[in-house]
Order: structure tokens, then C-alpha cells, then sequence
């Protein structure tokens, strides 16, 4: 038994229903209702309108032009193996065990020791 609304105690909602009132004053144990305009099945778009959600494994992505599809998540290192993620935003060799990428005085960019 819980407190309900009207102070009185009153049998508790099984798992996962909430306390919600009806139009006409009374009560009764229902699942939360959804804080989402969208219909089961569908979530909210970067465009404020309800789309198909995603299948499961895929996330939305947009393209340049602004269009959105769903696709595998990027990886998060899409370099391929030995190579890093550099400063420009391209692949480019990762520095050997031991060493840091310094930039030099002309914008290039160097493998060092690592002081330690």
C-alpha cells in the first residue's frame, strides 16, 4: 500500500506503471506516458519532425546536403592499423613506441623522444 492522491492509502501500481489521473478525477496504474510526439517506432529528427527510428546496430547520420539515413556508426579510429589520426585531420604513420608528434616552427610536424 501507498500513500494516493487523495491521502488515503491505496494498493501500490505493479513495476513499471505510474499513478496517472483520468478525465473523469479518478486514478489508475498505466505505463508513463511517453514525453515524445512520436508514435511508437519513430523518434524525433534533427529537423524536429517524427522519422522511422534507426534499426537496431545503425545510428541516423546526415549527409552534407542535410538528408539524413541510417547507417553503422563511424568508427571511432578509422585509420587503418599503424597509422594515427593527425593534425589535419588525415591518416598519417603513428610515431614509433617512445616518441610524441611535435609540430615544428614551419608547421610540419615531427616524431621526438618522449622525455620522461
Amino acid at each position: 500500500m501507498e500513500p494516493g492522491p487523495n491521502g488515503k492509502c491505496v494498493p501500490r501500481c505493479p513495476a513499471g506503471e505510474t499513478r496517472q489521473q483520468k478525465p473523469d478525477g479518478s486514478f489508475v496504474c498505466a505505463p508513463p506516458a511517453s514525453t515524445s510526439p512520436c508514435k511508437p517506432g519513430d523518434e524525433m529528427g534533427s529537423n524536429g519532425k517524427c522519422v522511422a527510428a534507426c534499426p537496431s546496430g545503425t545510428v541516423r547520420q546526415q549527409k552534407p546536403d542535410g538528408s539524413t539515413f541510417c547507417g553503422p556508426p563511424a568508427p571511432a579510429n578509422p585509420c587503418k592499423p599503424g597509422e594515427e589520426m593527425g593534425p589535419n585531420g588525415k591518416c598519417i604513420a603513428a610515431c614509433p613506441a617512445g616518441t610524441t608528434r611535435q609540430q615544428r616552427p614551419d608547421g610540419s610536424y615531427r616524431c621526438v623522444a618522449t622525455a620522461n
